[in-house]
């Protein structure tokens, strides 16, 4: 698994996924050359990501988008106003 953060960027995204890609073709374990990585997006994270967390919240929500779909909802609520 890849995590990416809210607060991630496209070329820490790019970079991480090779290194991960890489990592798991030379790791030298058991892992098989071709082992699949997955990208997880902040406040999308999958149960069987999540399960790898003994005290992982299930309903947590990444702050940032939190802020975002609120700063989202007060932009939607001022246009809605000046229709008036």
């Amino acid at each position: 698994y890849v995590w990416f953060g809210s607060g991630s960027n496209d070329i820490e995204r790019r970079r991480s996924m090779k290194v991960a890609y890489k990592f798991a073709r030379t790791a030298g374990d058991s892992r098989p050359p071709e082992c699949p990585v997955v990208r997880v997006i902040a406040g999308q994270e999958p149960p069987p990501f999540t399960a790898h967390f003994v005290a992982w919240e299930t309903n947590r929500v990444d702050p940032y988008t939190q802020r975002l779909r609120e700063l989202q909802a007060e932009e939607y609520a001022d246009k809605q106003e000046k229709k008036k």
